[in-house]
């Protein structure tokens, strides 16, 4: 019997299994590593959590993914939001890391686990999901084309993006299965991983409206979700998110199209290979989603995701749109339901792997991602 077939196992089996073939990349590209002092400072946020590199088992392990956004997590989850740029980063991963280190699990390791944990129930929830409109080769094929995703390897390491696609993938789950209040409380909780969280309340609200009646009160605590946390930092005192990217990320608010024009204004012969990268994952995630959706709940969720996604009008433009567009997930589905011809999934999902490969070293050896 395959294993699709037991969700939870599967999702297990993957996620262990995963584990082993990054610890294993790293013990064959850390010794490669040429970061220098100098390209660390430029681009760790907190250079005190940063680790020489080592063939250690600890370094292996969890020490190879302390970089960039993780730092500020942990930073979070160790002092609070004691820096006015640490409340961009929203408190659900940074509560994860928190509640293992009371149980004397350090930031470093809790940072990797608690991610893993949370790809564990993504990957439950997603097989789930899918299996609820496809069969089972479409669904090995969706979940293969996912996990070599270029920058699906954050799913492993210490980022947000594990937590923000468990609870929204959940939510959905809940939903289909008319069981709101769980699916709001799902809804809740991926508001509070990333501010790209909200996006679940559209498919949430297609739902409800197919399903009828509709259930007033679990879409009315859903749709709190998405001010919970900017009103926690005017209670205490926190500038908001429009303020404070601005003033330390060199990111504005705009219009989706207004971030388009610039990423067109801002295009060089230097960079045009950026841009470039980031409009094909534009066009190979959201395209597919938006042509050819699974269903129609899947549509508005990834239309919501780019408009969203596009909002953020960075220097230089479009910057991590690989990252942006995993949560993506029904551009997974898609993609395993139409790639029916084996070739056509294997140069696809070869080219994909080898950018992940690529953007994992990029990551490891403090390079700027793409």
């Amino acid at each position: 019997m395959s294993l699709i077939n037991h969700p939870a196992k599967a999702a297990a089996c993957i996620t262990l299994a995963l584990s082993v073939v990054y610890l294993l990349a790293a013990l064959v590209l850390v010794p490669t590593f040429s970061a220098t002092p100098q390209r660390i400072a430029m681009n760790a946020s907190l250079a005190e959590h940063v680790e020489p590199p080592s063939t250690t088992p600890a370094y292996l392990l969890w020490g190879v993914w302390q970089r960039f956004d993780t730092l500020w997590y942990r930073r979070v989850a160790e002092h609070g939001y004691d820096l006015q740029a640490a409340t961009v980063f929203y408190p659900a991963y940074p509560l994860a890391i928190r509640a293992l280190s009371t149980v004397g699990i350090p930031t470093d390791l809790g940072a990797v686990l608690s991610a893993r944990i949370a790809t564990f129930f993504l990957l439950w929830g997603l097989i789930l999901l899918l299996k609820l409109d496809l069969g089972a080769a479409e669904v090995n094929r969706a979940l293969a084309l996912l996990l070599v995703w270029p920058m699906s390897f954050v799913l492993f390491g210490g980022y947000a993006e594990s937590m923000l696609m468990c609870f929204t993938i959940w939510s959905i789950w809940f939903a289909r299965n008319d069981r709101w209040w769980l699916a709001a409380l799902c809804a809740l909780l991926a508001c509070l991983a990333r501010a790209a969280g909200m996006v679940v309340i559209a498919p949430l609200v297609w739902i409800a409206w197919r399903q009828r009646p509709l259930r007033y009160l679990p879409l009315l605590v859903a749709f709190l979700g998405p001010f919970l946390f900017p009103a926690w930092l005017r209670w205490n005192g926190f500038a908001l998110s429009s303020v404070t990217y601005p003033k330390y990320w060199q990111t504005s608010l705009a219009l989706p199209w207004v971030t388009l024009r610039d990423a067109l204004h801002f295009t060089t012969n230097d960079n045009v290979w950026f841009l470039g990268l980031n409009m094909a994952a534009i066009l190979l995630a959201f395209g597919v989603s938006l042509a050819k959706p699974v269903r129609w709940e899947y549509f508005w969720y990834a239309l919501g995701t780019l408009c969203l996604s596009l909002t953020s009008n960075s220097r230089p433009p479009l910057h991590s749109f690989f990252r942006y567009a995993l949560p993506v997930f029904p551009a997974f589905a898609s993609a395993g339901r139409l790639l029916r011809i084996p070739a056509a999934m294997a140069f696809l999902w070869s080219i994909l792997l080898l950018g992940n490969a690529l953007l994992l070293y990029a990551f490891w050896d403090w390079f700027f991602l793409v």
